[in-house]
């Protein structure tokens, strides 16, 4: 069968369609992943570093090979000035529950040898319950946790 529309008639089928897809999906607390939208960053560390992070997001995922949900944290870093950056450094993730408890820290290194212009960030925070915040920030030198 073969359906013929006018465009004015067939932009508003494609619409109601879009709509009723939207609304049958789940909302976020029945998914299984959804996204942390309270990032905070300090942009302090990050110029103390050289770097800056760009375009943080969230997810809460899993359960992984720990039977843990993990908070996904995705980014980009790049070199404040030129393409690279002059030292080591770690960026550490936090996450927070509702009452500013924190659940988890993780942290991932970075040498200033492997890094040219930009390198993508992607950490992964084991916890129990699904975070409200996520704060990243930078530091200089090696990690110490982990």
């Amino acid at each position: 069968m073969i359906i013929f529309f006018d465009n004015d008639n067939a932009l508003d089928y494609i619409m109601s369609e879009e709509v009723e897809k939207q609304s049958n999906r789940p909302s976020h607390e029945n998914e299984k992943d959804y996204i942390i939208s309270n990032i905070e960053r300090i942009e302090a560390t990050e110029e103390n570093c050289g770097i800056y992070i760009e375009g943080a997001n969230a997810i809460y995922d899993g359960p992984y090979l720990d039977d843990n949900m993990h908070a996904v944290v995705n980014a980009e870093i790049r070199a404040r000035s030129g393409t690279t950056v002059k030292g080591n450094f770690h960026i550490i993730g936090t996450a927070f529950d509702e009452n500013g408890k924190i659940l988890t820290s993780a942290a991932e290194d970075f040498q200033a040898k492997k890094i040219f212009a930009i390198t993508p960030l992607k950490l992964h925070l084991s916890v129990k319950e699904k975070p409200v915040k996520i704060r990243i920030y930078a530091q200089k030198g090696e990690s110490s946790i982990i």
